[in-house]
């Protein structure tokens, strides 16, 4: 809650003086009908110009005097609610940003996304609605029925029951419109569903020659979404004139019973303009209030997911004082984990020593790729310890543990920008030199230098115009500039074809700033070139040795080694 509370910091008084200067201009426009009815009754009727030029005089000054009021509340409404979203979006954003990975695995991509952008909108636009007419609205429309009941007594009970009936029509209208509507959107969601995996899945799509079947599926959704909207519309536009129909109808009795009372002498000609303002300032009011009854509630709804966000209770971290110049052991220790109930380690122990190469291998989901994880502390252990120098991992300073250890995965993140631009993102410092080098040792300078604008070459959005090779290079040569003294590289050549993946491990081998290597792989190529290899089968350690001690005496190694060379010589 407090998160909440911080956002609406520097802007209360703001808040309180917009809403404070619209209730003034309400009242100023309640005040309006009555001068009008003074001009018709003391300034037309009985020909005083005096009282006339008077009125107008004092009507311009109070118009003038609300749209002052009016002009300052607009301000604040937009200062206020684009500051309070703007606040809400940094909050968000850093609670998500500072989760660890265990905790970020309780929210969905499209839960946050929506949080930062289509709730803090609706939060947006609820301020500012609740500002700009929040209180003046019910004033506006209690406060003409007041005065038409000052007026005359009889006629405004018409004003008092054409305002139920005419708020009872537009809420039960518009909450059919609304349900109606969330129907449309839900059609709109599967559009995008599709257009999407049409987008991402295009070679697929076009190597199996099913363009004409993803044409019709995009049609048949179109057309349901037409006939839907159309429907909408159609709904939409009875919504006026059976508002109209009802406010009309409440006009003509107040006429014909003005005329009636006029002809007794019991009201003036300016009292029946009077209450005519006042009729529709009420019907104009109540169509407002339904208005807000909807926006309120997106409001509330919007709220309640932020606040899930914000409010999301993350363990207490333990102080982390330590920190590390060099990576000489790592060490896991009795380390079980699983993710929620699934076990997915259970009892690992082993120990690196630095200029080591390490290789890491398993059947797929033995648990190669969440040992990485466990390194990187995205995880904690459920039971036991990962120890970095024999120190707890969990005492390390996050920010000094990070800069010691580069990671690449099988299918990289690049971002938009130049490929120096995504050296920096790594290491702010780098010179052209150490860019030069790390790609070199990653086979990709070459291509850089030669084929393209070197540094300055633009990258899109997660490398779409490179291919799998290139991307997986580049993504090498990015973390090799950090010069870690833990590299991890979790089935991150296998893009690359075997001469190319020999040549990048080879340069690695040679590399002088290399500490501790970890290679996640399947290639018996790849792990011939370790110094050690982990065998993984179903979460455990099966072996932890020599390539050639394990295809002695492991049976799993021996299992996924004579596989891949079956595979080898159909090849051939």
């Amino acid at each position: 809650m407090k998160l909440i509370k911080e956002s609406f910091d520097g802007v209360k008084t703001k808040l309180i003086l917009g809403t404070f200067l619209k209730t003034i201009e309400a009242f100023f426009e309640l005040l309006i009908p009555l001068y009008i009815s003074k001009i018709i009754n003391d300034g037309i009727i009985n020909g005083n110009k005096n009282v006339l030029y008077r009125i107008i005089i004092i009507m311009l000054i109070l118009y003038l005097f609300g749209y002052i009021c009016s002009l300052i509340s607009q301000y604040f409404s937009s200062n206020v609610s684009q500051k309070v979203g703007k606040k809400l979006r940094v909050n968000i954003f850093s609670k998500i940003i500072n989760l660890n990975q265990k905790e970020m695995d309780n929210f969905e991509y499209e839960i946050i996304s929506n949080s930062i952008t289509n709730d803090v909108k609706q939060i947006e636009n609820g301020l500012n609605m609740a500002i700009r007419v929040g209180l003046r609205t019910p004033i506006v429309a209690i406060g003409s029925i007041i005065m038409a009941s000052t007026i005359n007594f009889k006629l405004s009970l018409i004003f008092i029951c054409s305002t139920i009936i005419i708020f009872v029509f537009l809420y039960l209208f518009m909450s059919y419109l609304s349900n109606y509507y969330q129907k449309i959107q839900s059609k709109k969601d599967r559009l995008n569903s599709l257009v999407e995996q049409q987008v991402n899945g295009s070679r697929i799509i076009k190597s199996f020659n099913t363009q004409n079947t993803e044409i019709y599926k995009g049609f048949k959704i179109n057309t349901e979404i037409s006939k839907k909207l159309l429907n909408f519309e159609y709904l939409n536009s009875l919504l006026n004139p059976a508002t109209y129909l009802i406010i009309n109808i409440a006009l003509i009795v107040i006429l014909y019973l003005g005329n009636n009372y006029i002809k007794m002498n019991t009201i003036s000609y300016g009292d029946v303009v009077a209450l005519v303002n006042y009729l529709m300032q009420t019907f104009v009011s109540v169509s407002v209030l339904v208005n807000l009854v909807f926006i309120f509630s997106k409001f509330s709804s919007s709220y309640s997911r932020i606040k899930s966000i914000l409010n999301y209770k993350t363990c207490k971290e333990q102080k982390r004082n330590h920190v590390i110049n060099d990576i000489e052991t790592l060490e896991f220790k009795n380390v079980s984990f699983g993710y929620n109930d699934d076990k997915i380690l259970d009892n690992i122990n082993f120990l690196i020593d630095k200029k080591m190469t390490i290789g890491i291998m398993g059947l797929t989901g033995s648990g190669k790729s969440t040992l990485a994880k466990l390194i990187l502390n995205l995880y904690k252990p459920d039971n036991g310890n990962v120890l970095i120098n024999g120190i707890d991992i969990n005492k390390i300073s996050k920010q000094n543990l990070k800069n010691n250890i580069s990671i690449v995965m099988q299918k990289p993140n690049l971002f938009y920008g130049t490929l120096k631009y995504n050296f920096k993102l790594i290491n702010k410092n780098i010179t052209r030199n150490d860019m030069i080098s790390s790609l070199k040792v990653s086979k990709i300078d070459d291509f850089i230098y030669n084929k393209s604008k070197g540094e300055n070459m633009f990258i899109l959005e997660n490398g779409k115009n490179l291919s799998g090779g290139q991307k997986q290079r580049i993504a090498i040569a990015i973390a090799l500039s950090k010069k870690p003294n833990l590299l991890i590289l979790d089935d991150s050549s296998c893009a690359l074809d075997l001469q190319t993946e020999y040549s990048l491990y080879k340069n690695l081998k040679d590399y002088d700033s290399a500490g501790i290597t970890i290679i996640i792989s399947q290639r018996i190529s790849t792990m011939k070139m370790c110094d050690k290899i982990i065998v993984m089968d179903n979460g455990k350690i099966s072996g932890y040795d020599t390539f050639d001690n394990l295809l002695k005496s492991n049976t799993i190694f021996k299992k996924i080694i004579s596989t891949q060379e079956v595979g080898d010589t159909y090849e051939k």
